[in-house]
């Protein structure tokens, strides 16, 4: 059973120095179950439909939240979405690690990105965060949401990053150059349709799948509009 509703994790709880080396410390709540990744990880297969939905439908009303004071995350990903037991024993999407995260409705708000500057997970980046980190909005948190309930449903990705076989990762890199048909999982964002989820795992019920292959569109226009939105719309699908 999965609680629908996430909080948001702060940077740290307490903060201080050790007293016996001087080196400053964090101290962070801990999450027994870890994150989506773990639980993933743990099988080694894709969840069970309407389990992932529920996740991705209790992490959605953490971004709802976090959308209306004007946040945009821009680094969501099964790694940042955590897992805790509620006191009933059921299971709590909690939305972490804000090392990324800007003020949007100011202007120049990030110190971290400039104009035309990547910055986030790769693999879970619509292709306008690609083109300008600094600029991107609510959409960009949707799409990402959007990949990493695809990841739970598929163990993949909606493109084919695959690198060329290799022994060694230097061997693999060599090949990646000289390969002049290998394209870039970058360029792919930026370029290709990503695949249907139902290709890559026809279990997914037809009216889940239509909710996730929406959320990952290319274009903003053609994804949900807001996090409320993508929830609403898993939460019938399921």
């Amino acid at each position: 059973m999965i609680i629908a509703f996430a909080i948001i994790i702060p940077f740290f709880s307490d903060s201080e120095l050790d007293k016996s080396s001087g080196k400053p410390f964090l101290v962070m709540e801990y999450t027994a179950p870890g994150s989506m990744e773990h639980v993933f990880m743990k099988t080694g297969e894709p969840l069970n439909p309407k389990i992932a939905a529920e996740q991705i439908i209790g992490a959605l009303n953490g971004l709802e939240y976090l959308h209306a004071q004007g946040i945009v995350h821009r680094d969501i990903k099964p790694e940042n979405v955590l897992n805790k037991h509620a006191e009933n024993g059921a299971m709590r999407p909690l939305i972490s690690d804000f090392g990324l995260s800007r003020e949007f409705s100011k202007a120049g708000g990030s110190v971290l990105t400039r104009r035309g500057t990547m910055l986030g997970a790769p693999l879970y980046m619509p292709p306008e965060q690609i083109r300008d980190a600094h600029n991107v909005k609510e959409p960009a948190d949707i799409y990402a949401m959007g990949i990493t309930l695809y990841y739970l449903l598929t163990g993949k990705y909606p493109f084919d990053f695959s690198m060329p076989q290799a022994e060694t990762s230097a061997d693999s890199s060599r090949l990646v150059i000289q390969d002049t048909t290998f394209k870039s999982p970058l360029r792919m964002i930026l370029e290709d349709d990503p695949k249907p989820i139902r290709e890559n795992n026809p279990a997914v019920p037809l009216p889940l799948g239509r909710v996730v292959d929406k959320a990952i569109q290319k274009e903003i226009g053609l994804r949900f509009r807001s996090a409320r939105e993508f929830k609403d719309n898993l939460e019938r699908a399921i």
